[in-house]
């Protein structure tokens, strides 16, 4: 029988084990306009998100869907996976296969060209990874390499700033992704260079640690408690309590820096800016504290005159769904993208108390290959791409199945 016979056979047959599967159980999808439901222990049964931020959260995603955000037939578009991000949060993965398997072609393309995904930026990386776990399908042990613990070989992790460091270890904790002994990057030193960000006594900056004419940044300052923040908790252990004293410092600097520069509305604005209150920084704030499980309705430090960073950011939403950038402008796309993520943060503490980059409950932790070194890991797969997604569960086995058959084909030509 021909190989191509034989794997036609195999999918066909799996195609009648997932239909077998799925009439024997009812699936509901998650609505994001529902009634908050108990989810892991008793006293979840008290926590109900409002009614306002369920309404918001389903305004955004309408809005979303007529500005054609989720095309099927274009990807790479940092908006379009941050949304589907959320909708996999949101419990919506269904609603976003289409994208996701544009997507998929997308880095697949880009596989084939020197620079892969991006020759500076690995946030690429980091963001398609969180993308597309958060919708159940696991990012290959050789895509999370190339995008985080591998990357120093060939380019640092900051080559962009800071932010390179903050979301590699985002990412890989939010799979709680092992890593190989020969490591370029490992948690450890990515902690050390967002630490070497930090200003004594205020915030974190994005770029040039050493210039002193940079001012600290209200986002980066949120993304890096949101990294830091599984460590400053105890959730996470570091191979040396050494790094330990610096994290709570840092963490405990920029959170007071960050209610310094609150202002009476509950929105985020450094005395010396030239510009405005921006949406984004509320987002960011929320989802940082959120992530150290910290109540943003509630905790006296981030109330200025009775109003929470949640208030500032719901006055940023327009009519039309959307949220603007700065309040009284036209609903923005990236302003958008980062209020969904951060409603979804609020709704994911409130009502099962994890943080919106814990994934855990999403996806299993990868494995790593017998004897994986940076050596070998390239040439034991240069017969394919090293994107191949990994099925997480059975609705996704017939796509899986497609990427297997394509491995095959591709490493016999070759």
């Amino acid at each position: 029988m021909k190989i191509q016979n034989i794997f036609y056979e195999i999918k066909r047959i799996l195609c009648l084990l997932l239909l077998a599967v799925l009439l024997t159980a009812v699936v509901e999808p998650v609505s994001v306009a529902a009634e908050s439901t108990s989810i892991g222990s008793e006293s979840s049964a008290n926590l109900a998100v409002d009614n306002s931020v369920n309404e918001s959260l389903n305004q955004l995603i309408s809005w979303f869907d007529k500005q054609d955000t989720l095309n099927p037939y274009e990807a790479d578009s940092s908006v379009s996976d941050w949304v589907t991000f959320c909708m996999g949060r949101l419990g919506r993965a269904d609603e976003t296969a289409s994208y996701r398997k544009a997507l998929h072609s997308y880095v697949e393309e880009a596989y084939r060209k020197p620079e892969l995904l991006d020759a500076t930026r690995a946030t690429e990386w980091h963001r398609i990874s969180l993308t597309f776990a958060a919708n159940g399908e696991m990012p290959s042990i050789d895509f999370l390499a190339d995008g985080t613990f591998y990357r120093g070989y060939t380019t640092p992790l900051n080559a962009q700033g800071v932010n390179g460091c903050i979301w590699a270890l985002i990412t890989l904790d939010a799979m709680d992704c092992p890593l190989p002994e020969d490591a370029y990057d490992t948690r450890e030193s990515m902690i050390k260079t967002i630490l070497s960000y930090h200003k004594d006594g205020s915030g974190f900056m994005l770029t040039s640690p050493e210039d002193a004419v940079e001012s600290c940044d209200i986002d980066i300052t949120a993304n890096a408690i949101t990294a830091l923040a599984p460590y400053y908790l105890g959730e996470r252990e570091l191979s040396s309590e050494e790094l330990s004293p610096a994290i709570t410092s840092a963490v405990e600097d920029g959170l007071a820096f960050l209610s310094e520069n609150q202002l009476d509305d509950g929105s985020f604005l450094k005395p010396d800016s030239k510009e405005s209150a921006s949406s984004e920084s509320c987002s960011q704030v929320l989802i940082a504290l959120t992530a150290l499980h910290i109540d943003p309705e509630n905790d006296s430090c981030f109330l200025k005159n009775g109003h929470s960073v949640l208030d500032a950011l719901m006055q940023f939403q327009n009519e039309d769904g959307g949220f603007a950038h700065v309040a009284g402008d036209e609903s923005n796309l990236i302003a958008s993208s980062q209020a969904t993520e951060a409603l979804c943060a609020y709704k994911l503490y409130q009502e099962q108390g994890i943080s919106l980059y814990d994934l855990t409950d999403t996806v299993s932790a990868p494995t790593l290959p017998d004897g994986m070194t940076h050596e070998n890991y390239r040439k034991e797969n240069s017969s394919r791409t090293t994107l191949f997604l990994a099925a997480a569960g059975g609705i996704l086995i017939v796509g899986g199945v497609d990427v297997i058959t394509i491995f095959v084909s591709k490493k016999r030509k070759n």
